[in-house]
């Protein structure tokens, strides 16, 4: 297709000026993911094929102008869909990505951090590296703003507590990634010792009560989310019952049809809208139930890193009690401990504000939308609204369920059951894909799609440590302790056949001998004047 990233993004633009122009607002990121998903159709990916014909693209952009101005209900239910793509993933990859934001907007301050190296004897240049250290450990470990002087000067005396002059000279003498590997450690270690501080009552200046907020935040968004899943489903069972005698099945094409009841004043422009509705809600409730799902997981994540916390404060405070001097190999790995936990909490807490911003925008998409209740009403007249459990329990008796007779459409166990379709199963590996019928086959392309032919390169096992075949093997005759000419290379190695070769007569001996025979009737040993038949393979010369 002619239309690469480029081409789309030129696409965007010149759709997104047209909406500007009639005062319709849109994001130029969702109008690619439109303009891709349009393209997707025939009826729009055919246009540009081979080359981008400017009628062709006129028509296009008409189209997607059209779609975003009138912002029907299925261009909201793509809002929707791109919102949850765009914003939303895997618990732990949108940890990472988070933790990647904060690497990235710290990282011009730590390279200045890396690269700078003051002379240890000008104090006033050392001091600021020192502040320097301070303000980004404030600002990586997110305990405060590093502008509110009283939180910067904590950070700094947790740091000077364990990090003096003399630790500051001999880092400013580390190699680079020393330095980034240290500067990582005492990040870790004061940011623990700030919260401790804070536990004791001794400071703690900008560090908010994130256990408490954790457990509450995820409290209220449950709540909200389950609400909203509520009404939802009172939504989506009302639209469901209007609609569920309609849809008609035909026998011999298996097309889908609406069936529109007669004297009813409906058309089927309003079942149209009704069924976008329900498709719209039907979305709304698999993200809905996607996100209460994780949040009842950070939920018990979030009450297991409160108790982790716990534990690990009492620790520190059993291990300094009633003590003048600890051990920094003691007390260390404590406040290390101490403080990833509460990153821990602190990205469980992350995960909750979004998911708690992503439902509050698509409970503002959904308010967008508009139920028409006059046209719903006249649907559900002498219908009673069921859920879906009803609506499933409730078209076969328990009678009926019991008895195997009610199988209507009985699938055999085994595949093989019938001859045809062994017939299929056993001819579909030979079979190869020429053509799609569509509606729109009279514009068909030059590529076609066809299976990969079979390779005739040979298959080696992760065993194998090479090619089993005979290696090439050479003697050179004569090259040492023979005086003279008459060098000649032998060839070693065996001649590769499939076939074991028979023996064969050798009437002859020659030079090697095999062997001969001895004369047992003389004392001598004479050799015999008679050959002898000896036996050996074909030699290979």
């Amino acid at each position: 297709m002619a239309c690469n990233e480029n081409v789309v993004k030129n696409i965007a633009n010149e759709v997104a000026r047209e909406c500007q122009s009639q005062n319709v607002a849109v994001d130029p990121d969702f109008v690619i993911y439109l303009i891709d998903l349009l393209l997707l159709n025939p009826k729009y990916g055919k246009l540009f094929t081979k080359t981008i014909n400017r009628n062709n693209l006129q028509f296009f952009v008409g189209d997607c102008v059209d779609l975003l101005i009138r912002d029907s209900t299925s261009i909201k239910t793509l809002k929707m869909q791109f919102t949850i793509q765009t914003n939303y993933d895997k618990l732990q990859n949108l940890i990472d990505k988070h933790l990647d934001s904060i690497d990235n907007c710290l990282r011009p301050l730590v390279n200045e951090i890396l690269d700078e190296e003051p002379n240890p004897d000008d104090e006033a240049q050392t001091k600021k590296l020192f502040r320097k250290i301070s303000i980004f450990i404030i600002l990586a470990s997110g305990l405060g703003n590093p502008g509110v002087i009283i939180t910067l000067k904590e950070g700094m005396a947790a740091l000077e507590s364990v990090f003096s002059w003399n630790d500051l000279k001999m880092f400013i003498a580390l190699p680079r990634n020393e330095k980034l590997t240290q500067l990582n450690e005492l990040m870790e270690i004061v940011s623990g010792v700030r919260i401790f501080n804070r536990d004791c009552k001794k400071g703690g200046e900008g560090i908010p009560d994130l256990p408490f907020d954790l457990v509450d935040a995820g409290k209220a968004c449950l709540t909200a989310l389950s609400n909203s899943l509520i009404t939802v489903m009172q939504r989506v069972n009302t639209l469901t019952t209007a609609i569920e005698d309609t849809v008609v099945i035909q026998d011999e094409t298996g097309n889908v049809l609406i069936d529109v009841r007669r004297n009813s004043g409906l058309t089927n422009d309003d079942y149209n809208e009704i069924f976008q509705l329900l498709a719209f809600n039907r979305q709304y409730e698999v993200f809905t139930r996607k996100l209460l799902c994780d949040v009842e997981t950070m939920l018990q994540r979030g009450a297991h890193y409160v108790d982790r916390v716990k534990k690990v404060l009492e620790e520190l405070h059993d291990t300094v009690k009633y003590k003048t001097a600890v051990p920094t190999v003691t007390v260390y790995p404590l406040f290390a401990k101490l403080w990833q936990t509460w990153r821990a909490m602190q990205n469980t807490m992350y995960l909750v504000s979004t998911a708690n911003r992503l439902m509050s925008v698509l409970t503002s998409i959904q308010e967008q939308t508009k139920i028409p209740y006059n046209v719903l009403d006249i649907m559900l007249s002498g219908k009673e609204i069921l859920s879906d459990q009803e609506r499933m329990c409730g078209r076969i008796s328990m009678e009926d369920r019991l008895s195997l007779g009610a199988l209507k459409n009985y699938v055999a166990y085994d595949s093989f059951s019938t001859p045809n379709d062994r017939y299929v199963q056993a001819t579909i590996v030979n079979s190869r894909t020429h053509s799609t019928q569509t509606d729109y086959s009279h514009l068909r392309s030059e590529i076609h799609c066809q299976t990969f032919e079979n390779r005739d390169k040979s298959l080696q096992t992760m065993k194998s440590a090479g090619i089993n075949t005979i290696p090439n093997k050479v003697f050179v005759w004569g090259l040492r302790g023979r005086i003279g000419d008459g060098q000649h290379a032998m060839n070693l190695g065996v001649e590769h056949n499939v076939e074991k070769k028979k023996e064969q007569t050798v009437s002859v001996c020659t030079w090697p001998c095999a062997g001969y025979n001895r004369d047992e009737s003389t004392s001598t040993g004479s050799l015999s004047d008679e050959y002898v038949q000896f036996y050996k393979p074909d030699l290979v010369e």
